[in-house]
């Protein structure tokens, strides 16, 4: 009990593994505070934790190399300590006294936790800054805590997906998936095939577009940027792309957070953007519409694979994640059916069908990611046909719930974002900020060494109707939120009431960071009243 009140009291989110009271408080000096480092590899996180405080408060880097340490008064101690094995690469422990903050572990990206939780604790009490004391402990419960954003759909400046790396800092995310290609748009310079940015970057109004600027005329988040249209040839379109070098500015900003940027090119479908440049990829020999989704790439074709295989090359010397993402979900098959390219490709193969013909695609496409000393992901539509085990899957669909469990069970590593609790680009109305924190990302039907195999969550934001920050702030917070402590605290230790509470202390600082998140819902409302006489009703 005395452990909640103090987590309330601290609104620290997510909530850390164990807390250890003391009456003691650390107090801010008048003058700035040194920040004393055990190693070089700390100075760039000193530099950054001053950087989060300098519109309030100075600190100064000191490096400190061995010996007593020579500093007098108060101050701030960022260290690594090789003897904490049992908080691994992302655990750390903060001592806070009347004297020092100290913040300790094994790796560097657990001394950046550490202060991402001091920076939720400090406390401003007449005009003084101040942090509770006590000792906190504390590692994540999964590996994996992602947000992802679509720029394909809409696109975002280098400046705006900066803005969100900082808010996914805070609360402990460590994966920034990028969803770069698809019908709508080509967001990432690949120097071999220059026209997928010069003009697969850009469109004419669409839909949603259109839908969005309708949207606009009563809720402002939706207007679509005027920076983000330019007149080519006479004709106004929409779009934008990353060079190489913005993209390395990204990822490097990102890193220096101890995020790692997960890039995504989607194949074999929502290829449209680079065949309608390149139409020789397809199995007709143009850019168009099946049924319900975009022809994909024709696997008959070998210069097909050849194409990727260069796009491959470029983003795996580009990106220095471990993964690829490579999508592979909603593939339109019926121009394979009709395709005698890819008919005589599943003969010779001795493939079954057009199911086990994007098998063999996809894990022809695994064996470049692997050449180049990276792993795969896709989502779940690529265990359909079969599966190689070196490949993880990214389970999406909550009504196919048990690929994870087979795929977890066949030895595949799983990450859950299911549209249940993890599509953030729908409305709230019907995944709301609770419901998100009720979710479990294991599956009850694994054991517990099949449960190893679920590498964590994430949360997706898919940006048909999401054509600005503002809009794109306003559907993730404050559900990102609910989602960082699903992602970070024991199973045991969640409790609503107590997040809801801490929930209310984050709404400042996130309107200090320019967050345009989602106002709370009102409570002590009805849905029904009846007046019987005048009253005055008053909402603040």
């Amino acid at each position: 009990m005395v452990q909640a009140l103090l987590i309330t009291l601290m609104s620290v989110i997510p909530q850390p593994t164990e807390i250890k009271v003391s009456n003691e408080q650390f107090q801010f000096p008048r003058k700035a505070v040194p920040v004393v480092v055990s190693s070089p590899m700390l100075v760039e996180t000193a530099s950054y934790l001053a950087e989060t405080l300098k519109a309030d408060y100075e600190l100064k880097t000191v490096v400190h190399s061995g010996g007593d340490l020579a500093v007098k008064g108060a101050f701030i101690e960022l260290s690594l300590n090789k003897t904490l094995t049992d908080l691994g690469d992302e655990g750390y422990r903060l001592c806070i006294n009347k004297n020092s903050i100290e913040i300790e572990a094994p790796k560097p990206a657990g001394v950046f936790y550490g202060i991402q939780t001091l920076r939720q604790m400090i406390q401003q009490k007449g005009g003084q800054w101040i942090v509770p004391g006590g000792q906190i402990t504390d590692k994540p419960r999964f590996p994996w805590r992602g947000m992802h954003q679509d720029v394909s759909r809409h696109f975002f400046t280098v400046q705006e997906l900066k803005d969100f790396i900082d808010a996914l800092a805070l609360y402990k995310f460590n994966i920034f998936h990028l969803h770069l290609t698809d019908d709508q748009g080509w967001r990432l310079e690949i120097k071999a095939y220059p026209l997928l940015t010069e003009k697969g970057a850009w469109r004419t109004e669409n839909d949603h577009d259109r839908g969005c600027k309708e949207n606009a005329k009563t809720d402002p988040t939706f207007i679509i940027p005027e920076k983000h249209y330019r007149t080519v040839d006479g004709q106004r379109v929409y779009g934008g792309f990353y060079t190489q070098e913005q993209m390395k500015d990204i990822i490097d900003y990102a890193a220096a957070r101890h995020i790692t940027v997960i890039p995504e090119i989607d194949v074999p479908g929502h290829f449209k953007a680079a065949i309608d440049q390149y139409p020789y990829l397809s199995c007709r020999g143009k850019g168009g519409w099946g049924s319900v989704f975009s022809d994909p790439l024709c696997p008959g074709n070998e210069k097909v694979f050849e194409f990727v295989d260069t796009i491959i090359g470029e983003v795996a010397d580009l990106f220095p994640a471990g993964y690829i993402h490579l999508g592979g979900d909603e593939v339109e098959k019926g121009q394979w059916k009709k395709c005698p390219k890819c008919q005589t490709r599943i003969k010779d193969e001795g493939l079954k069908d057009e199911f086990e013909l994007q098998s063999y695609f996809i894990k022809r496409v695994e064996k470049m990611i692997n050449a180049r000393g990276k792993k795969m992901i896709g989502w779940d539509e690529i265990h359909e046909g079969g599966l190689s085990h070196s490949a993880t899957v990214m389970l999406w669909r909550s009504w196919e719930y048990r690929v994870a469990v087979e795929a977890a069970k066949e030895g595949n590593d799983v990450i859950m974002c299911p549209t249940s609790h993890c599509y953030f680009d729908y409305s709230y109305e019907g995944t709301h900020t609770k419901h998100v924190y009720g979710f479990e990302p294991v599956p009850e039907a694994l054991n517990a060494e099949q449960a190893k195999r679920i590498l964590g969550t994430q949360a997706n934001l898919w940006s048909e109707w999401i054509p600005s920050p503002e809009r794109r702030d306003y559907m993730a917070m404050p559900r990102m939120l609910a989602l960082a402590e699903v992602a970070w605290s024991p199973k045991e230790l969640r409790n609503w009431d107590s997040f809801s509470k801490r929930l209310e202390k984050q709404y400042p600082r996130l309107d200090k960071m320019g967050v345009h998140y989602r106002v709370p819902n009102l409570t002590g409302l009805v849905k029904g009243n009846v007046f019987l006489d005048t009253v005055n009703v008053a909402i603040e």
